[in-house]
């Protein structure tokens, strides 16, 4: 079987079960995932996987505070992929 590049589904669930949570920042700058939304979206509601969210308070470059969506698993998830 020959090895297959991971989604980036495949890239923030993995992320979420390493940490507890992302933000669209953390996807990024750690993963190169400039839309976390729409991945969200897929693993939630195609995958059926209990993703949930929350706002976070985080600081701006100017030193104040904004808020911003931070999702996390409810439990740990393992997915079974099928390898081509």
């Amino acid at each position: 079987m020959a090895n297959r590049k991971k989604s980036q589904t495949d890239l923030i669930l993995d992320y979420l079960n390493a940490n507890g949570g992302i933000t669209t920042r953390q996807a990024y700058e750690d993963l190169g995932i400039t839309r976390l939304s729409p991945r969200i979206f897929e693993l939630k509601h195609d995958l059926k996987l209990p993703i949930e969210d929350t706002f976070i308070k985080v600081p701006t470059r100017s030193g104040e505070e904004t808020q911003v969506k931070k999702y996390y698993l409810t439990e740990r998830i393992q997915l079974k992929l099928e390898m081509d």
